[in-house]
């Protein structure tokens, strides 16, 4: 399961479908990512109510069992090892 909906956890869902998973959620909290032609093995849910171990419970009554719940919620990039006149400025 990847929480966010941003270009991190598209391509969080997308390298864990490549690399043999059978089944991704994907949770959003406003709106689902924006893709119309996911595998079948792809679901879109808003965020979970309640996370009891491996079952994750939605607002619509829907348990799922999870083996790995990424929080794909956005990054900083930082590069305090980089002279000033090289870091990238983001």
């Amino acid at each position: 399961m990847v929480i966010g909906t941003s270009f991190s956890a598209e391509d969080v869902a997308s390298i864990a479908y490549k690399n043999g998973a059978t089944r991704l959620v994907c949770c959003y909290r406003s709106n689902p990512m924006p893709y119309k032609n996911w595998p079948e093995a792809f679901s879109n849910h808003k965020l979970p109510t309640k996370i009891d171990g491996s079952k994750v419970h939605f607002e619509d009554g829907t348990v799922i069992d999870v083996d790995v719940i990424v929080m794909c919620t956005g990054f900083n990039l930082h590069y305090p090892f980089m002279e000033e006149n090289i870091r990238l400025k983001s």
